[in-house]
């Protein structure tokens, strides 16, 4: 147990690094967005890193976990830089840099914040890297959520980007976005609770997992995810087409058939 948190707080280092990294490219570009690519691809090298730390033999369960978080790492970020590059940079981190009255070159606390999360969040990932698996059919719920749900966060994403593209100052209604207004989100910690399982299938030590599941969720809810992007809908603002409408009928989170109109 002890080299285990020994090598945890080896992750908070290269976390760190890694988005202070990061925020040199921000120096460069002018620009702070393609903080959120970092951020998908920053549980990919914390993986490696912790497997590298274990000395573990990989065997075929290894092959399997690192696989589909890679995938759903570098899927996060590249389509977040691929967004980045077709948008411009997030409003969300335009206001943050006003709020705070920062330049780019004083927005390196938001960097090392993010790093500091993403290695706080990657307990799965340091768990399953210095266990063994004891219940494969639990390991294989795990990681099937895991996959599953990065193609339904893929699905979300591209739902809505495709949506935004051919339909201006229009709420997206559509495909998952009919059901939760806020489709990708939902995915995201789903795929969480999977990682979640995997550690568990190794034994308790797992259960400790469950802090990473609890935090994406209260991130998510209620810090810097649905909060920001609903901010004028939760004052009563509705900017575009059907907004209100969409609002009112649609669960925030959860995936649920829409409210009928009383």
């Amino acid at each position: 147990m002890s080299l285990i948190l020994e090598h945890y707080l080896y992750g908070f280092g290269v976390g760190i690094a890694f988005f202070i990294i990061a925020w040199v490219v921000s120096l460069v570009l002018g620009k702070s967005s393609h903080i959120d690519s970092v951020w998908g691809l920053s549980f990919s090298l914390l993986t490696a890193f912790y497997y590298y730390l274990s000395g573990k033999v990989i065997g075929q369960l290894d092959i399997i976990f690192i696989t589909v978080v890679f995938l759903w790492s570098f899927r996060l970020g590249l389509f977040l830089a691929y967004r980045f590059s077709v948008e411009g940079e997030d409003r969300r981190y335009v206001e943050i840099k006003t709020n705070w009255n920062k330049t780019n070159v004083g927005f390196i606390g938001m960097f090392i914040l993010q790093g500091f999360l993403a290695s706080l969040l990657s307990i799965p990932l340091l768990l399953f890297s210095h266990g063994v698996v004891v219940n494969e059919a639990l390991f294989f719920v795990g990681i099937s959520f895991v996959f599953i749900f990065t193609v339904f966060e893929t699905v979300a994403d591209w739902q809505l980007f495709q949506f935004k593209a051919r339909n201006k100052n229009r709420t997206c209604n559509v495909g998952l976005w009919k059901y939760s207004r806020h489709p990708n989100y939902f995915s995201e910690w789903m795929i969480w609770v999977g990682l979640f399982l995997t550690t568990l299938s190794q034994g308790a030590l797992g259960w400790f997992s469950f802090i990473s599941v609890a935090i994406i969720f209260y991130l998510l809810n209620f810090v810097s995810g649905i909060p920001i992007i609903e901010r004028d809908a939760r004052n009563g603002v509705f900017k575009r087409e059907g907004e209100k409408e969409y609002f009112e009928s649609t669960s925030v989170f959860f995936p649920l058939l829409p409210r009928r109109k009383s």
